[in-house]
């Protein structure tokens, strides 16, 4: 895809640290248990990690130390992909990544181990390692090491959720966390003062807060429709009154909401440019948009490559959604597809 839509670009060279992984010094090391097989927790660290560092806020940042990847690039399952800050130098699914970067105060690496736990669980250790450089390279060691900020950002990378022992509690230490875009089924609802409590295992209870519940939409169409609940942020596909598709998705935010109401697909493309707001701040312009289905205006479903924080509002008044979701429903409706836009609560 990235030849065919950037057909004169040169293809991207990643740069690795030249230093062995071994040969820097070992920070310190974190680990969380997963209610997941290794295979699935494998799986779940490259959306944690896209989530974590695939930032506009993480480039610029990268950008102003001088690191030597900014952006991210390639597939992260394979030596040579790319996040802002890092090159992925091993990848051994279902049970080692480790990614390595350098700007102009350290060379680092962090490394991802997994292990087998009993019971079809895995924990995941998260090893640091850094070298820093002379003289203002103290400085940042002890700014970032100093203020524990790489852990804040370690923790980020590692903790999604960990569920409570009863509805309305604190997280229970003993649980493992559940790592962002984990499945899970709901087997029972409580209410505690104003929010629904879902039982997602035994003596397991999370926050509705946390969970994107798929929902069908309120209103029965024969034919293929799809619905958007703007409250849970899941949008769903139907064939008749049957679900055959769900996922997490990003309305727009407040200052550009996403319309409630009854719409239909008017005009599809593949890849379509967009663009705002020209001359003015908060302007953007993204020349190729992958997958767009619009319903209402200039408002529309579509592919997104520029965040992956699905299951919260960030758009323009668009629905965002990841590229392999769009591309799935761009094959699945037509013009003139229904699209219902609707909150839950």
């Amino acid at each position: 895809m990235e030849s065919a839509t950037h057909p004169a670009a040169a293809p991207h060279k990643p740069r690795t640290i030249d230093v062995p992984l071994e040969e820097l010094p070992p920070i310190d090391e974190h680990y969380i248990d997963v209610e997941a097989p290794a295979e699935a927790t494998f799986a779940a660290l490259f959306p944690t990690l896209e989530s974590a560092l695939g930032s506009k806020f993480a480039h610029s940042y990268c950008e102003r130390i001088g690191a030597i990847e900014t952006e991210a690039h390639g597939d992260l399952h394979h030596p040579g992909g790319t996040l802002p800050g890092f090159t992925v130098t091993r990848a051994i699914a279902p049970v080692m990544l480790a990614m390595a970067g350098e700007h102009k105060y350290a060379k680092y690496a962090v490394v991802f181990r997994i292990d087998l736990l009993p019971g079809q669980r895995s924990r995941v250790r998260l090893e640091t390692r850094a070298q820093f450089a002379a003289g203002k390279g103290k400085l940042y060691k002890a700014a970032v090491l100093g203020t524990r900020g790489h852990i804040l950002v370690v923790n980020r990378m590692l903790r999604s959720i960990k569920p409570s022992a009863l509805p309305g509690k604190p997280e229970y230490s003993a649980y493992a966390y559940l790592l962002k875009f984990t499945r899970v089924y709901i087997y029972a609802t409580r209410r505690i003062g104003n929010w629904d409590w879902y039982l997602v295992g035994p003596g397991k209870w999370i926050d509705q807060r946390y969970i994107g519940k798929i929902t069908p939409g309120p209103q029965q169409n024969s034919g293929r429709w799809l619905s958007f609940d703007l409250y849970e942020q899941v949008l769903v596909a139907h064939e008749g009154d049957r679900v055959v598709f769900a996922t997490l998705g990003s309305s727009g935010l407040e200052v550009w909401p996403t319309r409630l109401g009854t719409f239909a697909v008017t005009a599809k493309s593949i890849l379509d440019p967009m663009s705002s707001a020209s001359g003015r701040p908060d302007a953007y312009n993204i020349p190729m948009v992958p997958y767009v289905m619009y319903f209402d205006e200039a408002r529309g479903l579509h592919g997104t490559f520029w965040h992956n924080n699905f299951g919260y509002p960030a758009s323009r008044g668009c629905i965002n959604l990841s590229i392999a979701d769009a591309k799935w429903l761009y094959s699945f409706v037509d013009v003139g597809t229904p699209v219902i836009v609707w909150r839950s609560r």
